[in-house]
């Protein structure tokens, strides 16, 4: 009996590459989508990464439970990027850009880490980048594939020079420090203050780690200030320098936690900041549920920007991160967790800033903001 003629090799190689091509597609398109995470879990900003990182979890494990996205469950990969330290927070960055199955990333932090990136992830342009809490307009504005859900800090610090003027305070001190976020926003604060006539009586800038701040409290109290502005992260040990050599003065800051509220004793009470809208009753209840805690600062900021690359890649219908940065630029009135919000051209979002004071170990919303 005659044997069949097996198929020449030649054919089968061609159908062999097809074959595996077809997988391979398939295989990606049913793989976790993953999202990488950057943020700062250790250091000065460990809270603010934290609150990020459980703000991540929940919008992530949301997500999965509605069926993932274009068909594919969301999976988290995190680094700490110990914003405080320039250096580990790039390392954090190159770190997830090795892994090329990660286009969509949330974070950095801080300032201090995140402008280092920044010229980093312009260069990658297979990636995107969402930060819950960087302030600054030089962070978003440097490229196209990076965007904040946190507002630009300088318009809340212009906020609160007019809050000081309004009260007839008309002579202001500021400790600030080295660190770039902070000296954005003491600028900001000199420039609006001393344009409504206000006179700048000092301004301390020690490093953005001393916490041997005596000198610096002894000058600000013998500059006689009507009130003193806080752009430095250590404002807890600020406050408590100053309550020591008894300089009862009025105190604004850019930056409040709870963490350094507790830790300042009681030295902080009655100080105004700038803050934004609370997170929705919806997400307050949903990480209630999950965490049996209260939401923290950057949590709900967090949480918005994985919606955010949710929403874009479902009107883009297809894993192409190009494609989604242009569409993150464009959304407009979209619901959040930390309220309704539009994204502009250059990446940042509208919201307005509210002023709170330290009442206790909590916040009270002031009457007179707006």
């Amino acid at each position: 009996m005659k044997m069949p003629r097996s198929t020449p090799l030649k054919y089968l190689i061609p159908l062999l590459t097809v074959a595996l091509a077809i997988s391979s597609a398939l295989s990606a398109e049913s793989a976790d989508l993953k999202i990488g995470a950057m943020l700062c879990l250790s250091g000065e900003c460990a809270e603010w990464g934290a609150n990020s990182l459980r703000g991540i979890e929940l919008a992530i494990a949301e997500t999965n439970q509605n069926g993932g996205v274009l068909g594919r469950k969301l999976k988290l990969v995190v680094e700490d990027s110990h914003d405080d330290v320039p250096s580990r927070a790039v390392s954090a960055f190159r770190k997830l850009n090795e892994d090329r199955g990660i286009h969509y990333l949330v974070g950095p932090t801080w300032t201090v880490g995140a402008m280092p990136m920044a010229p980093l992830i312009a260069a990658s342009k297979e990636i995107v980048v969402i930060s819950p809490s960087v302030g600054v307009k030089e962070f978003n504005e440097s490229a196209p594939n990076i965007l904040n859900t946190w507002p630009h800090d300088d318009k809340a610090t212009i906020q609160l020079a007019q809050y000081a003027i309004s009260q007839g305070w008309r002579r202001a001190a500021i400790f600030g420090s080295q660190d770039p976020f902070v000296k954005v926003q003491s600028d900001a604060f000199q420039a609006e203050f001393t344009k409504l006539g206000g006179l700048i009586t000092t301004r301390v800038e020690p490093l953005p780690s001393s916490r041997d701040l005596k000198a610096e409290a002894l000058r600000v109290r013998a500059s006689t200030p009507d009130v003193i502005f806080f752009s430095n992260y250590q404002v807890d040990v600020f406050a408590k320098e100053l309550q020591r050599i008894n300089c009862q003065v009025p105190r604004l800051s850019i930056l409040m936690e709870k963490e350094r509220v507790k830790a300042a004793q009681g030295a902080l009470e009655n100080t105004i900041f700038a803050l934004y809208a609370e997170p929705t009753a919806a997400f307050k209840d949903a990480f209630r549920l999950r965490y049996r805690q209260e939401p923290g600062i950057t949590a709900d900021t967090a949480y918005d920007a994985v919606m955010l690359f949710v929403r874009a890649l479902r009107d883009v219908g297809r894993d192409d991160a190009p494609m989604v940065a242009a569409r993150l630029h464009t959304l407009k009135d979209f619901r959040g967790a930390s309220g309704i919000f539009s994204v502009d051209s250059k990446g940042a979002v509208d919201k307005l800033p509210v002023l709170w004071a330290v009442h206790g170990l909590d916040y009270r919303k002031l009457e007179a903001s707006r």
